[in-house]
């Protein structure tokens, strides 16, 4: 444990270094929500309501959207590629952590310092859309620790799916077009361009077969209170089992990479 708080530690005073690259970072990860409210705000000045929403709960769906992609996105495989290309992760190789271990806690700082960017944007954002009107929707302290537990899960999950990309650079001298893949179908079946209620009916159900609903929407609809006691549960248990998958997949992409590793560069 004194290990891991070291490295943590140590985490948070080089993300000081690069306070101008989480900023960066973090206006991409809040810029599409707050786009779509400038969308939906043109759209409801000629009606009242969308397929069952109106603007003020769709506000509070992309508020928490916001919220949720800061806490769970997460960039591990851009910096693995390059690390296993130019031959720098032999450093990790000697350290007493496990490179899965040190780039979770690496990933935990990141978001430390981005929360604090993020707390303004989402009080301007409350003012300027709401005009400080009260909560449009009803609050429950069990929607809340669902959504912080969900919330956790989600970032443990997508940590391993973007390790386990990153991994592939023991294969591939670019990943990028995985990345851009994979970053293409969360945009759609993750629940950040759009509710996934909105959606055709055939995709909709093609999101119940993948990972990435579990990710924003369904903790999402979860705090607003869209979703059952019952629903809450299966979305937990589903969670837990594609994070135990991407774990697996993760532990054993790293193994079977450093099987075939052979350091060059410098």
């Amino acid at each position: 444990m004194n290990k891991h708080l070291a490295f943590f530690r140590i985490s948070l005073k080089k993300t000081l270094e690069i306070r101008t690259r989480i900023l960066i970072w973090f206006l991409y990860d809040v810029g599409p929500a707050l786009i779509m409210l400038f969308f939906w705000q043109a759209v409801f000045k000629t009606r009242s309501q969308v397929a069952g929403y109106d603007f003020t709960s769709l506000v509070y769906y992309y508020f928490v959207i916001m919220f949720c992609r800061d806490l769970v996105l997460t960039h591990p495989d851009e910096p693995l590629q390059q690390e296993i290309l130019s031959g720098q992760i032999n450093v990790y190789l000697s350290r007493p952590l496990g490179l899965l271990s040190l780039k979770l806690l690496y990933e935990l700082a990141y978001k430390f310092f981005k929360f604090l960017y993020l707390v303004p944007v989402l009080i301007g954002c409350y003012f300027l859309f709401l005009k400080g009107k009260s909560f449009g929707f009803d609050f429950k302290l069990v929607n809340l620790a669902f959504f912080l537990l969900s919330c956790g899960l989600s970032f443990c999950l997508y940590f391993f799916l973007k390790f386990s990309i990153g991994i592939l650079a023991f294969w591939f001298t670019d990943i990028g077009w995985v990345t851009s893949l994979e970053e293409l179908i969360f945009w759609f079946f993750g629940g950040l361009l759009l509710p996934l209620d909105l959606l055709p009916v055939f995709m909709q159900r093609l999101a119940k077969f993948l990972p990435f609903q579990y990710l924003f929407y369904l903790p999402s609809q979860g705090l607003l209170g869209r979703l059952s006691p019952n629903q809450m549960f299966s979305s937990l248990f589903i969670q837990l089992f594609w994070l135990f998958l991407f774990f697996i997949l993760a532990k054993r992409l790293y193994r079977a990479g450093l099987k075939i590793y052979a350091a060059f560069g410098g």
